[in-house]
Parts: C-alpha cells; structure tokens; sequence
C-alpha cells in the first residue's frame, strides 16, 4: 500500500499454511549456511496434489520452501493488499471495508479449489498489529487448512509478528522471509520488500539480491516466476532496489514475470520481454475506478493464464493468457 487512510473506526487470530526450509547467509560470509533440519511434511490441497515441506533454521534470513513432485501447472490464488485489521466494521475514507471485501474474497478462492494461496503483502491494516493478524487469520483459515500458503510481508506488516503467529517455529529476529515453490516445470520464488513498517517504499537490500542470483546460479534452470509486494519503477513508492532486481532478473532468461502487489490496481506490463504483474488490491482502492478483487491463476513452464475476480461490487474478468519469454 502507498499510503494511509485514516479509518471511521480502528478498532484483530492464526494459521501459516506455509512450510519450508530456513536459509540464513552468516556476516560476512560470500554465501549461505544451512541451520538444523526437519523431517520433510506431506500436505494435500483438495486436488490431491502432495506438497512436501521442510524447516531448517538458521539467522537473518527465513526461505520457506515447498515441493510438489508430481507434474502439472500450478493452480494458485494471489492475492495483495487485504488490509484487515481488528475491528470487522473498520472502513476506510472511501467506504471500503477490508474485513467485509476479504471474507468475499476468501470465500472465491475457497471455492476455486487452488493448489496453493498466495498473499503478497499488506496483510495487515496499518502498522501489523497483533490484533490484526488474528482477525485476517478468522478470514482467511478455512482456505488455509487444507492447502499450503505463502505469505509475503509489505510495508504495513511486522515481519516479527507474522513470524510469532504463522510460524512459531521461526526465528522472530530474522531480518527476511523468502518463500521457494517448486513443481517438476515451474518454480516460484518470494522477496521480502518490507524495509520499515508503514513507511511507504521497499528494499530488497544487499544480501537478498545476492542470494538470488546466487540461488539462480546453482539451481536449474526451469521457469521461474518472482513475488514481491512491492512494484518495479521509479516512483518514490516503489522497489528502491528495483533496478538493481531488474538488472539481476534480465540477464537470467529462466526468470520470466515478476508479480507484486502495493499499487492497488492490476495490470499487466513488460520490461523487455519480462513480463510485470501488478495484483489488485482487495482491502480497499486508492481510486474510485480501480476494480478490487484477486486473481485465479494456472501457471506453467509455458506461462499463465490468470481471471480476475472481483470484490465489492467489482464484475469478474474474462482469462488473460500471458506467454513465457524464450
């Protein structure tokens, strides 16, 4: 989210569907150790499709990771930018209500039946209090139970916070959480663009882009698609890192979208043959005409096809095909 309203009435529960491995780079190492290992996790989402799912634990940065070992495309549901806070009947200047629009929007994706959920960032109402996260934990744990998730912060959550509820079994001092979702065809991977809670743009920072290219330096080369809450550009709103990440992702071909969320607005874009992805939001609009809503998405080793569907009053989109650079 770029900016704040103020509510009518401010007046906040749990589940992290999301499991993974813990990957901590060591000060002043060049690379990346890993901490103590669990035993990996079998979950089922509705489809039956297995996901495997494994913790290890180390220092600054936490890198969840999931595994599905069969084929197929991906079926997940993205969503941004839900704002809920911990009174249900808080509204925003404009009339919105992110805890009404946010029960909507789990209930579609619920009945989607997707794979795996994603929430890139802004959980959280303003400054990602407590009470916040229990109440979007109220909203969206049904759709949680029976599928993994992955859990992007913005810059209106505490990444402690999320950590404490989502997963206790984390390190609540670590200064990143990456998530990595792999299929046999396709790989997902998510930033933490959080530099300091409810202040507007995001960092990256040093260490989280060295780790990616070095992560897509040693691992295959299958497609992969990239996550983040904030946007790519020059705005003073935006990545301030962003050209850096831009710079990193264009000379690595396996790299083909990048998808985030905090503009409130969807679009698709390209940078090159890259292709930009800007999630709608679904707590509440920063213009009158900007539809609120998610995204139903199918994604491949080819590319992906995507339906928004709407909150609030705002109609579904027809498919969207979006097609994989070479």
């Amino acid at each position: 989210m770029r900016g704040t309203q103020q509510p009518r009435s401010l007046c906040a529960i749990r589940a992290f569907g999301a499991c993974g491995r813990i990957f901590i780079p060591r000060a002043g190492a060049g690379g990346f150790r890993i901490g103590p290992r669990r035993a990996p996790i079998a979950v089922r989402s509705p489809s039956g499709s297995p996901w495997l799912r494994s913790l290890e634990v180390a220092e600054n940065v936490v890198v969840f990771r999931l595994r599905r070992p069969n084929s197929g495309p991906i079926r997940a549901a993205l969503l941004a930018d839900t704002h809920v806070g911990l009174d249900p009947l808080a509204a925003f200047d404009s009339g919105h209500q992110p805890f009404a629009n946010a029960t909507v929007a789990a209930s579609q994706a619920q009945e989607s039946e997707p794979e795996i959920v994603c929430f890139l960032g802004d959980l959280a109402w303003g400054s990602g209090e407590d009470g916040d996260y229990g109440r979007w934990q109220q909203v969206f744990h049904p759709l949680m139970a029976a599928r993994p998730a992955v859990m992007l912060p913005g810059n209106h959550d505490r990444r402690d916070r999320m950590l404490r509820r989502f997963a206790p079994d984390a390190p609540v001092a670590a200064e990143r959480m990456v998530s990595v979702v792999e299929t046999p065809q396709l790989r997902l991977i998510g930033l933490d663009s959080l530099f300091r809670t409810d202040v507007v743009p995001g960092l990256l920072g040093e260490s989280q882009r060295r780790w990616l290219g070095e992560f897509l330096d040693t691992h295959d080369q299958r497609p992969t698609v990239i996550m983040v809450h904030h946007h790519l550009g020059d705005d003073d709103q935006a990545l301030l890192d962003g050209d850096r990440l831009l710079a990193l992702l264009q000379v690595r071909p396996q790299v083909k979208a990048v998808i985030s969320g905090h503009q409130h607005v969807f679009r698709c874009d390209t940078a090159g043959r890259l292709h930009l992805l800007a999630l709608p939001a679904i707590g509440m609009p920063f213009h009158p005409d900007e539809r609120l809503g998610w995204l139903e998405s199918s994604l491949d080793e080819r590319g992906a096809t995507l339906r928004f569907r709407g909150v609030a009053g705002a109609e579904d989109g027809a498919e969207q095909r979006l097609t994989w650079r070479p």
